[in-house]
């Protein structure tokens, strides 16, 4: 029951994320709904529920949300730079270990980082410790720390929320 109703649920996303209301359109929605269906129940350790899907919707939502305003935020402090009489950042490159288990994940913060003004995730290596971490570059590194620091506040914390036990 729970694999026709998310089966259900991606069919009508895609179709509204298309914005083709198309009998196959649908269809390929569902199709994807399918893959991603087996995926997360291949590296679940519990099968996928409605109940916990409803949770992750909620959870992915306040992601977007919280990156939308992160992308507000940084666009706002770069048309400062750019519009200043004299542009006087520090450009440099910072390692950020992150926290994230999932390798898809880290992904798509690395995605969320280098998609933010000012700043670009160039390489992901995993340390002897078996800890990962990302290579950054930021446009102004007076204060690397309180980036790092922002990245982990704003974007790794909600997406490690993604991460169920």
């Amino acid at each position: 029951m729970a694999f026709i109703l998310f089966l259900l649920l991606a069919g009508f996303t895609w179709v509204g994320l298309r914005a083709d209301l198309g009998l196959g359109t649908f269809g390929t929605g569902m199709a994807l709904g399918a893959v991603v269906w087996r995926m997360e129940h291949a590296h679940s350790n519990e099968p996928f529920r409605p109940l916990r899907a409803v949770l992750l919707i909620g959870r992915a939502s306040k992601v977007l949300f919280q990156f939308v305003w992160e992308l507000l935020v940084a666009n706002w402090l770069q048309l400062r730079v750019v519009l200043a009489p004299r542009i006087d950042v520090q450009p440099r490159w910072v390692h950020f270990d992150t926290r994230l288990e999932s390798p898809a994940l880290r992904v798509v913060l690395a995605l969320m980082i280098s998609l933010t003004p000012g700043s670009l995730v160039c390489d992901e290596f995993e340390r002897p410790d078996g800890s990962v971490c990302l290579w950054i570059h930021i446009l102004d590194g007076e204060d690397a720390s309180a980036a790092v620091e922002r990245i982990r506040r704003r974007l790794e914390t909600p997406l490690r929320a993604l991460e169920l036990p």
